[in-house]
């Protein structure tokens, strides 16, 4: 699902390495370009952690507006719908 989210270049190792593992609340965007962007930490709000991850994923060099950075996952559930 990851990489239909977000494209065949994704980070799937920065999701199941650095993400999954981390402490709530947290939030991973994407865009179909292979841009992402991870937020987490244990004294921000879910809003916080969806905006930094998708803060994060439009800084991405291969970003392209056409293809909007969409939350992927909050916490440990997927939350982005095909």
């Amino acid at each position: 699902m990851l990489k239909q989210a977000g494209g065949a270049n994704t980070c799937v190792k920065c999701f199941l390495e650095m993400y999954a593992p981390a402490e709530t609340p947290k939030a991973f965007a994407v865009s179909k370009d292979g841009a992402y962007g991870g937020r987490w930490h244990n004294r921000r709000t879910h809003s916080e952690m969806r905006a930094g991850a998708l803060e994060s994923c439009r800084k991405k060099p291969m970003y392209r507006p056409e293809n909007p950075c969409v939350v992927f996952f909050e916490d440990d559930r997927m939350v982005w719908k095909p």
